[in-house]
């Protein structure tokens, strides 16, 4: 979770979440909706979700950025 700095609330956040390869994205779908379960649990609405796939062995994160 990040801060939204665009945000109106201290509690609006954003969600990113990354897998490795293309075949895991039902892993990514559940840990989308873990991310959005956990982030309500500790009081933050989530105003925006990036769900990305690609290698960790780079930094880069078209989406993200």
């Amino acid at each position: 979770m990040v801060p939204d700095p665009k945000a109106l609330s201290s509690t609006d956040v954003g969600l990113s979440a990354r897998a490795s390869s293309a075949d895991q994205k039902q892993d990514l779908d559940r840990l989308m909706d873990r991310l959005k379960d956990d982030a309500a649990a500790q009081g933050y609405r989530a105003t925006r979700q990036v769900s990305e796939r690609g290698s960790g062995l780079n930094d880069r994160r078209p989406r993200f950025l």
